[in-house]
């Protein structure tokens, strides 16, 4: 909905900051502390000086050390600078997990507490900031030349959390699971876009398409954002129902993974990954093992009450800051850092707030209905009063972030000759005539 603006611009001006993230360093705390002394003094007494002790009170700044933390009982200690705290990831389950012991990452309803990102890897990964595309479990993959096959090589090496290994039939034997289901995230959409998903070898899968899919690889096996499909181990879920099954039992390991991390606990106020010893790969070569020993996702919680944790360095990370906030915490507490000092202290969201319809249904189905609905929204009142003025308006439904520049070049042409942004009453009124809608009484056209 937005006029382009660089990436400088939003970083200097005014960029959305709908998912800011706060890292807040671990460290010795300075905290403030009342402490009792006796002291003596003089006073006089009927014209006699007389000595007399008094108890006062004192507050004195002093540096709290940093145990190490127990997150749960039964866990091992790890210190707190070893330890990353997150909250929020991504705003569902208000004050408590209501998932906690659902590990099945394909029913609704599943937050971010970490089997997607922390357990989990994908084939493919996006860094949306950067630009750049890392194959990740797999080694690359190549459509042919009408886009109705594509095929993926697995990478060798990569091990489940149990040390199988993770292959083609894994790959497979996932998205032939969840395909046709409608009660599986994802299930509808395999069904429409796979014709079929066979193994080639142990390190090969193929899959053909329905039509052409020139997409599929990246809308649907590409880890970006909170996006893309993770995958199960074939040998723990060949006998269970995806429908049902929880994928929780700690004394088997599950859930099974193959990222760096395992679940060590799991409560209605926390979700704890530890460190594993081994990790596939770091034992191949392909990445060093990572330095945090810990990792603890808490609930979505009030921003003041994440602001006070920052403040406290009791968090690590938190999302959705206000300007003002961020003022405050920095104020408080300097080790606390986003991606610029200057306001509004964030960066340009990746997913814009926009209007969807479903077009293949009436009225939205007629190109003229959508046109009037986008002449009748003012976008800079939206960012003006929603925002507090802290975002901006973007012409296209992507995020304005250096790889998708070449995207709204591509598209400038079209935009001056089609104006998303304007709002524009008569054309609104003009265009719900044509079509024989008549404003009720309330003044809505119906």
């Amino acid at each position: 909905m937005s006029s382009k603006i660089s990436r400088r611009t939003v970083l200097k001006g005014g960029a959305a900051v709908a998912a800011t993230s706060l890292l807040a360093a671990c460290q010795p705390q300075t905290v403030e502390k009342v402490v009792e002394k006796v002291v003596k003094e003089t006073v006089i007494v009927e014209g006699t000086p007389q000595v007399v002790e008094k108890v006062v009170k004192e507050t004195v700044v002093v540096e709290k050390v940093v145990e190490p933390t127990k997150a749960s009982s039964g866990i091992a200690e790890v210190p707190r600078n070893r330890t990353w705290i997150a909250a929020g990831m991504g705003g569902e389950m208000v004050g408590g997990f209501t998932d906690v012991e659902m590990f099945n990452p394909y029913v609704t309803g599943i937050s971010r507490g970490g089997i997607h990102h922390i357990g989990g890897e994908g084939l493919f990964v996006y860094n949306m900031i950067g630009g750049d595309y890392h194959n990740w479990q797999a080694e690359g993959h190549e459509y042919n030349a009408d886009f109705t096959e594509a095929t993926i090589k697995i990478r060798p090496g990569v091990k489940w959390s149990d040390g199988e290994a993770f292959d083609a039939e894994d790959v497979a034997f996932t998205l032939n699971m969840i395909k046709g289901k409608n009660e599986l995230t994802y299930g509808m959409d395999i069904e429409k876009y796979c014709k079929s998903i066979e193994v080639v070898d142990p390190l090969t899968v193929k899959i053909t398409f329905n039509t052409p899919s020139p997409r599929f690889i990246w809308d649907y096996l590409t880890y970006r954002g909170s996006l893309g499909l993770v995958f199960v181990a074939e040998h723990v879920w060949k006998d269970k129902d995806p429908l049902t099954f929880t994928n929780y039992d700690p004394a088997k390991g599950w859930p099974l993974g193959t990222g760096p991390y395992k679940l060590v606990a799991t409560s209605v106020e926390q979700k704890v990954w530890d460190l594993r010893d081994t990790w596939w790969g770091a034992e191949t070569g392909f990445r060093d093992m990572p330095k945090i020993e810990r990792i603890i996702v808490l609930p979505s919680m009030s921003e003041i009450t994440q602001a006070q944790m920052l403040m406290n360095n009791e968090l690590e990370m938190a999302f959705s800051m206000t300007p003002t906030n961020m003022q405050l915490i920095s104020s408080q507490n300097p080790k606390v850092v986003t991606f610029c000092d200057e306001s509004p202290y964030g960066f340009i969201d990746w997913w814009p707030v926009y209007v969807g319809f479903n077009c293949s249904e009436p009225p939205f189905d007629d190109k003229d209905i959508r046109w009037a609905i986008s002449y009748a929204i003012d976008r800079q009142q939206i960012v003006n009063l929603a925002f507090n003025g802290y975002s901006q308006v973007t012409s296209l439904p992507i995020p304005d972030y250096g790889g998708l520049e070449k995207y709204f070049d591509a598209a400038a042409p079209l935009l001056e000759e089609y104006n998303t942004l304007e709002q524009n009453q008569s054309k609104v009124d003009a265009i719900m005539t044509s079509k024989g809608y008549s404003k009720n009484a309330d003044g809505f056209w119906a």
